[in-house]
């Protein structure tokens, strides 16, 4: 259901806000680790084409959930990956400036 969330937002094209951002990483952090690949790939290539960036201890977490699941990701995956996380900027610990770009446009994901 979580992932459903971003893909709506990405396919209106809207950005949720901030506050929403915050509460969906907080909401995800503790249920990554029980995540297939596949719907770890969608949240970060969504998050990536709504330009979000996400806190340095959900990235952790994200990373912590995916690297034990490399090895049984597809190229297209690992090509979607890449993608977001060059597209992702992790905001610091110290970091005091907004955690969402401001949206100008998304890419279509496709199945």
């Amino acid at each position: 259901m979580m992932c459903v969330c971003v893909r709506v937002c990405l396919t209106l094209q809207i950005n949720p806000g901030q506050q929403w951002w915050d509460d969906y990483e907080a909401s995800l952090l503790p249920r990554m680790r029980h995540m297939p690949v596949d719907g770890l790939c969608e949240v970060m290539w969504a998050m990536g084409a709504l330009r979000h960036r996400p806190a340095r201890a959900w990235m952790e977490g994200f990373a912590g959930s995916l690297v034990p699941q490399l090895s049984v990701c597809t190229p297209d995956q690992l090509a979607r990956l890449i993608w977001a996380l060059a597209a992702v900027e992790e905001v610091g610990d110290g970091d005091t400036h907004t955690h969402t770009h401001t949206h100008t446009g998304a890419p279509a994901i496709t199945h």
